[in-house]
């Protein structure tokens, strides 16, 4: 049962890619995520529409959060450069935007491409 102002939440795919799933249209005619390389899938990238382009990059986005919020944390040398940039910011505290403004704001810039 919802409680009162509940909002509803759209259930997901079956497929973490729905577009994928239908396939993708390649010189091997169509093709299933699944069946892909790492490789095959950075060449079908190109071909993908638009709204293709930006699920997959919003699905690597939330992949990104699940890998934090799961304790995945940065790599060595992403800890480096993370220290190195708050070493700055902590040397001219009034530079910088909250991570959520950045992320609306690549978020959109993706969007224009």
């Amino acid at each position: 049962m919802n409680s009162p102002g509940a909002r509803a939440v759209p259930a997901r795919s079956a497929s973490p890619f729905p577009l994928f799933s239908r396939g993708l249209r390649g010189r091997r005619g169509n093709l299933k995520l699944a069946d892909m390389s790492k490789a095959e899938i950075l060449q079908e990238l190109p071909k993908l529409k638009p709204d293709e382009r930006q699920e997959v990059l919003e699905r690597l986005w939330d992949l990104e959060d699940q890998d934090l919020v799961n304790g995945l944390g940065p790599s060595p040398e992403e800890k480096a450069i993370l220290d190195r940039e708050l070493a700055e910011y902590q040397r001219t505290s009034d530079a910088g935007a909250p991570w959520q403004d950045v992320k609306k704001r690549l978020r959109l810039r993706t969007r224009e491409c």
